[in-house]
């Protein structure tokens, strides 16, 4: 599979509110291509929409490595829940 065409059916996903189906794609999206930081970001905005605060904490760790200002606005809407 492509690693644009599973962002983009996670994005669906996201915008339909099937947050779980959407943190599948995002990983399988992130699994054929680590360096796609707009993946991380939404796999880890649907981390905190399923309540899975740990999870988000995780993508942190990556995002920090990948783009400051992504890792920022992840970490003050984790704070924020």
């Amino acid at each position: 599979g492509d690693y644009r065409t599973l962002f983009y059916i996670g994005l669906v996903y996201e915008n339909l509110g099937n947050y779980e189906d959407a943190a599948k794609s995002y990983k399988k999206s992130i699994k054929i291509n680590s360096d796609n930081i707009i993946s991380h970001y939404n796999l880890g905005l649907c981390y905190l929409s399923l309540d899975k605060k740990r999870e988000a904490k995780k993508i942190l760790d990556i995002l920090y490595m990948l783009n400051q200002d992504l890792h920022d606005s992840l970490y003050i809407r984790i704070n924020s829940f």
